[in-house]
């Protein structure tokens, strides 16, 4: 009876991390934006819109830009974070 809690438990513990695993796929991140401004737009970010990219979170100011922005070459991400960000 003891090892079938103890399997349950850890079972339900692997699940939870699971679970807490999926919430990259979610629009916001934990970390602030590293730029201020749209990198598509040019835009004041809206902190509700933001990816991950090398590490940095990037903000967007809408739900519009993160589609735009993933199409983009690592190059252009990089030129444009790094107009957004001055």
């Amino acid at each position: 009876m003891k090892a079938i809690r103890t399997l349950l438990v850890v079972g339900g513990c692997i699940g939870a991390l699971a679970l807490t695993g999926c919430a990259s796929h979610n629009k916001t991140t934990a970390a602030a934006p590293v730029n201020a401004k749209c990198p598509m737009s040019g835009k004041p970010v809206d902190n509700t819109h933001t990816v991950s990219y090398k590490g940095q979170t990037v903000g967007f100011c809408c739900g519009n830009c993160p589609s735009s922005w993933a199409k983009l070459s690592d190059a252009d991400k990089d030129a444009k974070l790094a107009a957004a960000k001055k």
